[in-house]
């Protein structure tokens, strides 16, 4: 399954912990012409082999997957509205204690796009799991998409 999931809900540390999910980063691809046709690609080949595939949603990416990817392997998971100040909040505590251009990068579109980002989820054809409490486990809601 390929999952496209919201900076901050926790992709990196599941796949530390769990050898059958990857978290594939983005900016490997990036600077590279259509890059997101290439990181769809590389997501897809994964999945085939087994594993949770955990991707951005950069808007080309999930485009990309709903109309390349059958809709049974695919997903979205990215927090409620009405989590937005404590997102932004999680974010920057994120920055502050592991800083690194990722963490900026994600703190920075938390900060800046979050309610523009949450709407536009609202509006794709795709499996979505909107995360409406803080205190969440990531593992328990990936087995809700999948099964």
């Amino acid at each position: 399954m390929i999952i496209a999931g919201y900076p901050g809900i926790g992709k990196t540390t599941l796949a530390s912990k769990n050898n059958s999910v990857i978290d594939l980063e983005s900016s490997h691809f990036r600077g590279i012409k259509d890059w997101y046709k290439y990181y769809v690609e590389v997501a897809k080949s994964l999945s085939r082999q087994g594993f949770t595939v955990f991707v951005s949603t950069h808007p080309a990416v999930i485009e990309r997957l709903i109309t390349t990817v059958p809709d049974k392997y695919t997903g979205l998971i990215y927090p409620s509205i009405k989590l937005k100040d404590k997102w932004v909040e999680k974010a920057g505590e994120r920055l502050t204690s592991k800083p690194s251009d990722k963490n900026y990068r994600a703190y920075v579109r938390v900060f800046e796009n979050f309610e523009d980002d949450v709407k536009y989820f609202d509006s794709y054809n795709i499996k979505k799991i909107e995360i409406d409490d803080i205190d969440y486990k990531l593992g328990d809601v990936v087995e809700r998409m999948v099964s």
